[in-house]
């Protein structure tokens, strides 16, 4: 039986999988050139306490730099591995949102469907 923090091997590829796919991208607010980020920083991302972001630290489940023998630590958390600690964590399939808005569309007036190309466009744009 695996322990609390660790996954079944088939859920943990899945997880890497989805990240890998960007399926988790929507969910960081710092872009893809940013490859490391401070602590305040991801706990923000995750909504949650330094202190919950140092445990995960501790625990091997977020990858860090810190130098050593410095007097202040100052940690760089990969965004990668806040990517797979947030797909870790979902409890859903991100390709199944996909299909819920479809579905959505499909019921929607001439009038609405405009306004959501409009910004599904100015979003593309924006990407």
């Amino acid at each position: 039986m695996p322990t609390p923090t660790t996954l079944p091997n088939r859920a943990a590829k899945k997880a890497a999988e989805n990240v890998d796919q960007g399926a988790f991208d929507f969910m960081m607010p710092y872009s893809e050139q940013r490859r490391t980020l401070n602590v305040r920083e991801v706990a923000k991302c995750l909504e949650r306490s330094a202190d919950f972001v140092e445990a995960m630290c501790s625990e091997g489940r977020l990858e860090i730099f810190a130098p050593e023998g410095r007097e202040r630590e100052s940690k760089r958390i990969t965004r990668r591995s806040v990517l797979l600690l947030l797909a870790e964590q979902a409890r859903f399939e991100p390709d199944h949102f996909l299909a819920r808005v479809l579905r959505l569309v499909d019921a929607c007036t001439a009038e609405q469907l405009g306004a959501i190309i409009i910004r599904a466009t100015q979003r593309r744009a924006r990407l």
